[in-house]
């Protein structure tokens, strides 16, 4: 069955990969395991020295994806390629894509939560995502959306702290 799996690479090496493992592929002759190795890119237009350029721009930078038959000759083949660094998925055994995450993320840019979707409500409490600071609240006062994730503003590198009474 074809289902479509998520390869980690190094990030910036993802089109010498898919290169890379497309010529690999055919070298094994195991063309009938696959059907499709794609990096997601989306258009942006970007402004450079006063001018709107159109740029193609990695939306999931260090992974790609490919349409596989999984068999231990297609894994074998895709884990031996230069760059590839593993699959996506819990322990040894990768997790294909639903089709709907398929959709999003070759019509659409990127899944949902990823990049410009992110956002955060100004004055609103949030929890960081990291384990060490799961238990330790914040409030947002200012916020900068970017494919990257919400910054905080310049100058404030530490808590916030009110002045004790």
């Amino acid at each position: 069955m074809f289902l479509w799996y998520v390869i980690n690479t190094y990030s910036g090496h993802e089109n010498k990969v898919k290169t890379n493992l497309e010529h690999r592929i055919v070298s094994m002759n195991q063309q009938g395991a696959f059907r499709r190795v794609v990096v997601p890119t989306e258009q942006v237009i970007e402004t450079k020295d006063g001018q709107k350029v159109q740029i193609e721009k990695r939306v999931l930078p260090g992974y790609v994806l490919v349409n596989m038959n999984l068999s231990d000759e297609a894994w074998t083949v895709v884990k031996g390629t230069p760059g590839v660094t593993g699959f996506v998925g819990a322990g040894t055994k990768p997790v294909p894509l639903s089709q709907g995450e398929v959709d999003r993320i070759l019509h659409h840019g990127a899944p949902a939560g990823v990049g410009a979707q992110r956002a955060a409500q100004v004055s609103g409490r949030v929890s960081p995502g990291a384990s060490a600071f799961l238990r330790c609240p914040v409030t947002v006062d200012a916020a900068s959306v970017s494919a990257r994730g919400v910054r905080r503003p310049a100058g404030r590198n530490g808590p916030s702290r009110r002045p004790e009474p």
